[in-house]
């Protein structure tokens, strides 16, 4: 068995920059990190970059998980189907859903079903085709078969403890993702780019989203779990109106960093 079969690379990917974490069978427990910064924020200018660094034996591993921020994904809610749907129904219903979002553009995504009961809509994530096969062709150089791309929010949901709350706030340098729940079970979602004073303007944007997700106005605050990655901890915003729970930061990284650790 090769001395480096247990070892996995992290790589994080975001407009101005990408991070290399390697573990050897203990994942939180980095043997080695970096971050290259890029002075564009477009995706196709990392991908020169990642190959200069896989280029270095050090970071030769078995298995690479590619995080993308999510400011390179794109999400859709689709109205509830109201029966149980088969795999190609949901992808169809999904893609249709993008297709009315976004246009043709569209057309060139590659997307990602999450399944939900009926009395919910499945939620979509894609990326550009381009940036999953030039990666493929990529790390196909670099003689790595087992490799898998994965959004920042996909990983962030199974660290969080939003199913409890009313919205979950996932935040990263310069953009926000806001998701309501119901029981567990998201019913409204929306994305956007912010810039360091989120926190202030948090509450305001909160309400208005509420309102466009049909949320029933009440007396009592709403609850709101907020999720930082890549950005100080902080502290919660202030209103009366919202009740804020904030997850503890698993690590000191910031930036790029932190979301190759997330």
């Amino acid at each position: 068995m090769s001395l480096w079969s247990r070892d996995q690379l992290r790589v994080a990917l975001t407009p101005g920059g990408l991070a290399l974490v390697r573990h050897h069978g203990q994942p939180g427990k980095p043997v080695a990190k970096k971050s290259v910064a890029c002075d564009t924020r477009d995706w196709q200018s990392l991908l020169p970059l990642l190959e200069r660094e896989l280029a270095d034996p050090a970071w030769r591993a078995a298995q690479v998980e590619v995080v993308l921020s999510n400011q390179y994904v794109r999400y859709v809610l689709t109205p509830p189907p109201g029966k149980a749907l088969g795999r190609v129904e949901e992808a169809a219903l999904v893609g249709a859903s993008f297709r009315e979002t976004y246009g043709a553009e569209a057309a060139n995504w590659r997307i990602r079903v999450h399944s939900q009961p009926p009395q919910f809509g499945l939620v979509g994530a894609a990326i550009d085709e381009s940036l999953a096969l030039l990666l493929g062709e990529l790390f196909k150089r670099q003689h790595c078969a087992n490799w898998s791309l994965h959004p920042l929010a996909s990983l962030a949901a199974h660290r969080s403890a939003q199913p409890t709350a009313d919205w979950w706030v996932l935040a990263e340098p310069g953009w926000l993702c806001l998701f309501n729940a119901v029981g567990g079970y998201w019913r409204y979602l929306s994305s956007r780019a912010v810039d360091d004073q989120w926190r202030r303007t948090l509450p305001d944007i909160l309400t208005r989203e509420a309102r466009m997700a049909g949320c029933d106005e009440t007396d009592q605050p709403q609850t709101a779990f907020i999720q930082v990655v890549g950005l100080r901890h902080g502290t919660p915003p202030v209103s009366t109106h919202w009740n804020w729970r904030m997850t503890p930061p698993i690590h000191k990284e910031a930036g790029v960093l932190a979301l190759a650790m997330a």
